[in-house]
């Protein structure tokens, strides 16, 4: 199995010796060439089917926004991505509190002579992965769950939000096909512009006394 994972820094001198010692593991490393902004990184990370992202805590030597920050925007995108630090100031990542403690690495385990550690460290990444896919089946699942609901027009306001979100995951990520843009429609909305047309009706009746 390929295991197909992101990577980003504002330094390439590194990534193609990355590159190639992940790939002997099984690992393949994937950098968003010419990609500048959050927005840019989140559609190439959609393209590229990406599971799995290490980023580098310093990005602005290239970027203006740190690691820590476009993990929590591709977080705030896709929840499930798992998304790894890797940094040589892994106590300014902790301490800003935006990544949690087990997915920050110390940079120098990408090169270390260690081989245990390192083994370790490409265990996390493949685990990662693994997850991601299962969450993304779970999601189909509950999607599919949702769009029989929606099809008999029995979903609530709540179901109607969770549906959404997770049509634009799963759409983004190949798992479903494109649905009929009335499909997309809130049925609340759908509600209020009935109840509107109703009120409009009215008024025309009236006005026409």
């Amino acid at each position: 199995m390929l295991y197909t994972v992101g990577y980003i820094d504002d330094d390439m001198t590194s990534y193609y010796d990355y590159k190639k010692r992940l790939g002997r593991r099984g690992i393949d490393l994937l950098f968003p060439d010419n990609c500048k902004s959050m927005e840019e990184i989140f559609d190439w990370i959609q393209k590229q089917n990406i599971k799995c992202f290490i980023v580098d805590y310093k990005l602005t030597g290239a970027f203006e926004f740190f690691g820590t920050e476009l993990v929590l925007y591709l977080n705030s995108k896709i929840p499930d991505l798992p998304c790894l630090i890797l940094t040589n100031y892994t106590q300014d990542s902790i301490g800003e509190n935006l990544v949690i403690l087990n997915m920050i690495e110390d940079r120098d385990i990408m090169s270390t002579s260690d081989n245990v550690k390192f083994e370790e460290f490409l265990n996390k990444i493949k685990q990662a992965v693994e997850v991601f896919e299962n969450r993304i089946k779970n999601h189909s699942e509950e999607y599919k769950q949702l769009l029989d609901k929606k099809s008999k027009n029995d979903l609530t306001s709540f179901d109607e939000e969770r549906f959404l979100d997770l049509y634009k995951i799963l759409r983004s990520y190949g798992e479903v096909d494109d649905l009929p843009a009335q499909l997309l429609e809130s049925e609340t909305s759908l509600k209020m512009d009935k109840l509107l047309q109703s009120v409009n009706n009215l008024i025309e009746k009236v006005e026409e006394r």
